[in-house]
């Protein structure tokens, strides 16, 4: 594997002839990966998990879970999920007492529910700093209580660590979500992966049940991710032609975001599953509603930057709404989104929760992207380099979930230089 644009201050990317034909090893879901990770230390099992992400996230994660850490500062950088999934891994562990904090952007992404929700468990958990934002300590112990309440309305991250930690929880555990509840796919994500692992759960929205087991297998293996698919069916619909091989994706798969799947059907990509893994055909025939399209991302968001891209380069107009939790992630991507899109003259309009993509589109060669350190903003733009030249600012931030991106391009027939 390669990682040598990881560490340019700048790269092009260009494709000199439009057609793509490649077979492309996707990275394995990260969300998968730390889900399994956390469960793996929770009950002190050997599992062979294969097929393991190789982000920044999940690396940190293991390493930190590797070493056993008991005590004293445990830095989780810019790994939002592993930071969630950690405040509640370190708040049900007897004997720990660490100071749980990150980098100055992780500070400004609000934990406030899922703490509470912890210390209506009986969890020893106190900020360091600002109420409701890293950094904390916590001190570990047995939780006793088993049932509680959580705003569903921030992040499904923290139902997620709730549900994790239930496993390991004496009389289990009985989670009540209330209101607004955002990314429900990655709850149901969470709950496939306990199943899989021989773990009892009963989902009936808004009430999830875990009863406390032990994992029964001995070996399971993480699906590609489908965030990291989203990028190629971008290239795909883009090219003038193309033919692309993603092996080890399923259908259906548990992953969210392999609703993408029908976006980008209605625009103008095929998808055939082989049972090894899908391939995307550019649709040429396929005739696209000239309609603005109403899009709504509440339960997908981390694809919403893609179909945006999408979208705007294929001259439809959309609404795309439900992107409230887009304003709290690696930058705020509904204004990066609306930045980089005014570079190719499109009109835009944005909300707390929405953007309104207004046409306009106006490929411009040797446009500079800027990534506001979001990896999913360098992978969501560079496919645009089958139109032209264009140069994207710190590739190196696609490490965080996608390290190989890069070179899978090159693998694809894009040219890469560093500037």
């Amino acid at each position: 594997m390669s990682y040598e644009f990881l560490q340019y201050d700048s790269i092009s990317v260009f494709h000199p002839t439009g057609v793509i034909r490649a077979k492309i090893e996707l990275p394995g879901s990260k969300s998968e990966s730390n889900r399994l990770l956390i469960l793996k230390a929770l009950h002190n099992r050997e599992l062979d998990i294969m097929g393991l992400s190789e982000s920044d996230d999940t690396v940190l994660l293991q390493k930190i879970l590797d070493n056993d850490l008991k005590e004293g500062v445990v830095d989780c950088h810019m790994a939002g999920t592993s930071y969630r999934f950690l405040l509640a891994y370190f708040a049900s562990m007897p004997g720990c007492d660490v100071l749980l904090t990150g980098a100055p952007r992780m500070l400004e992404r609000p934990i406030g529910p899922l703490v509470a929700a912890l210390r209506n468990l009986g969890a020893d958990i106190t900020y360091m700093g600002k109420d409701g934002y890293p950094p904390v300590r916590i001190q570990g112990k047995d939780l006793t209580e088993h049932y509680v309440e959580i705003d569903g309305s921030t992040s499904s991250q923290f139902i997620s660590a709730l549900m994790l930690i239930g496993t390991k929880m004496k009389s289990g555990l009985h989670i009540r979500i209330t209101g607004r509840q955002v990314s429900v796919p990655y709850i149901y994500l969470t709950a496939s992966t306990l199943q899989r692992l021989g773990f009892h759960v009963s989902i009936q929205l808004p009430d999830i049940t875990i009863l406390p087991a032990t994992i029964k297998v001995s070996r399971v293996r993480v699906e590609p991710d489908w965030s990291a698919a989203s990028y190629w069916y971008l290239v795909a619909l883009l090219s003038k032609e193309a033919e692309i091989f993603l092996p080890g994706l399923r259908i259906p798969s548990m992953q969210g975001d392999s609703a993408l799947r029908g976006y980008f059907d209605m625009l103008g990509v095929e998808t055939v599953y082989l049972g090894s893994g899908i391939r995307l055909f550019r649709n040429s025939m396929r005739e696209i509603n000239s309609e603005a399209l109403f899009l709504n991302f509440i339960d997908t968001p981390d694809i919403a930057q893609t179909i945006a891209v999408a979208l705007a380069a294929s001259g439809i107009k959309g609404y795309l709404t439900g992107l409230n939790t887009l304003r709290i992630k690696e930058t705020n991507r509904i204004e990066a989104l609306v930045n980089e899109l005014s570079k190719f003259s499109v009109q835009c309009e944005f909300g707390n929760d929405c953007i309104r993509l207004n046409g306009g589109f106006t490929f411009a060669e040797n446009t500079l992207i800027n990534t506001y350190g979001d990896h999913r903003m360098a992978m969501a733009f560079a496919p645009l380099g089958i139109f032209g030249k264009i140069f994207i600012e710190h590739p190196g931030v696609v490490s965080k979930s996608y390290p190989n991106f890069w070179s899978d391009l090159i693998h694809a027939g894009f040219l890469i230089q560093e500037t």
